[in-house]
């Protein structure tokens, strides 16, 4: 079977600001926080309770977690983009150009600041380092971007409605058995 790959010329797009990807993150985050507030509350998990217990906060995040993998990851892997990057014009790509970043890449992308939170203490501190990290790289990659070796650029208008043609920047390439 053969799979058409869209790879992107990184010496012709710009690397996405911080703005942007900041307000993609909240845009994923409220969409996430609203589907696990929708099934804590199907679930009969009361987490406004002032008498919460501390089983019930573990257990949160622990769906917190799980909600944020479930939503990003396939997303990532396949397209580069999850809803809030798509609403702000952003797209995740390998550093070698290649569209579609793969499970793996989107993995190691997702669960690299998801991870450093559940770190008693410092995680929140070390999860926002990681994510200002772009501010002093010349590609605007943060820390989970250079572990997952993947750029964020900015992705220019026709190619973010379906219907309109692909931009010249885009080649494609046909890949053998590789998805």
């Amino acid at each position: 079977m053969q799979t058409v790959r869209k790879i992107v010329d990184l010496e012709k797009v710009e690397f996405a600001s911080f703005p942007k990807r900041i307000a993609a993150r909240l845009i994923d985050s409220f969409i996430v926080g609203g589907l696990l507030f929708a099934f804590l509350s199907l679930s009969g998990i009361d987490i406004l309770d002032e008498n919460i217990k501390d089983s019930t906060i573990l257990m949160v995040s622990f769906y917190a977690l799980l909600f944020s993998l479930a939503y990003e990851i396939p997303t990532l892997a396949s397209r580069g983009l999850t809803i809030g990057k798509r609403v702000c014009g952003i797209c995740v790509v390998r550093t070698d150009g290649l569209i579609g970043i793969g499970f793996d890449r989107a993995f190691v992308r997702t669960i690299v600041p998801n991870g450093l939170t559940l770190l008693p203490i410092v995680g929140g501190l070390l999860s926002l380092g990681s994510q200002i990290w772009c501010f002093f790289d010349p590609k605007r990659q943060n820390f989970p971007d250079k572990a997952a070796k993947t750029f964020v650029i900015k992705i220019p208008k026709p190619y973010q409605l379906l219907a309109e043609p692909e931009p010249d920047f885009i080649e494609a390439e046909v890949v053998d058995g590789e998805s």
